[in-house]
């Protein structure tokens, strides 16, 4: 019960900060569609949130879910996911990191490189703080090779962040609407095989990927209004050549 009293208070707090920074600094069009989504979603995370910790309907649900991947198992589908997985988890990730950083540096893309290291760095902790908050354990016959928290999932995180993190760089430079179209069709499918490899091959149930799609959709929506509204505040980092 004093996890949901905190988490409405959380959610509450955002509300009243969000007023408060309009109040203020006025919130373009764009910024009142960011934060609309960063509210929507994180109340939709802290629903399924109630609903894991009172094991509500959802609960069910994942252990019917679960079971019903284990009717459509095939060998070749568990490795492709198994592969999806691995190429998904921290590790590939990291090795995304090593190959694109020096890239930004030396293309004096500052802007990109700091919002890129702030979406995955704060995914990251506010994933793990969450998973260590809930404790919630894994599927029973979870693979003997994580760990065993499972609310929410990290690697359903990971690749929601880099999914919108993309979206937000390069959407709006694709002229072409065929081409804006297959970009959105790419993002799509990495989010849902990055979520749904982890359901299949049984390293989460079904709420733990949903859970952290919401949670860091809010994430992301949240970094990316604050973040707009200070450049537009702060017109010297242009000059700086932190925008670029």
């Amino acid at each position: 019960m004093l996890i949901i009293v905190t988490t409405l208070i959380v959610f509450a707090l955002f509300i009243v900060v969000h007023i408060f920074i309009n109040s203020r600094y006025r919130y373009t069009h764009i910024e009142k569609k960011l934060v609309t989504i960063q509210l929507v979603t994180l109340l939709l995370f802290l629903f399924i949130t109630h609903d894991i910790l009172t094991e509500g309907p959802l609960v069910g649900f994942d252990v019917y879910f679960n079971s019903l991947m284990s009717e459509f198992y095939h060998p070749i589908p568990e490795r492709l996911m198994l592969w999806f997985s691995i190429v998904t988890d921290i590790k590939g990730i990291m090795l995304l990191t090593a190959f694109i950083l020096p890239i930004f540096w030396y293309k004096r893309w500052f802007y990109r490189l700091a919002l890129y290291l702030a979406s995955f760095t704060g995914g990251a902790l506010i994933a793990m703080a969450v998973k260590h908050l809930i404790e919630r354990l894994r599927p029973p016959d979870h693979p003997i090779d994580v760990s065993l928290l499972s609310y929410p999932s990290g690697h359903a995180s990971l690749v929601t962040v880099m999914g919108l993190y993309l979206f937000f760089i390069y959407y709006a430079k694709i002229k072409e609407t065929l081409y804006k179209k297959l970009f959105l069709l790419m993002i799509a499918l990495l989010i849902f095989f990055g979520a749904f490899s982890r359901v299949y091959i049984h390293a989460h149930w079904f709420s733990d990927v949903i859970a952290a799609i919401m949670l860091e959709t809010s994430w992301m929506s949240l970094l990316l209004a604050m973040t707009s509204l200070l450049l537009r505040h702060l017109p010297g980092l242009g000059r700086m050549g932190i925008v670029k």
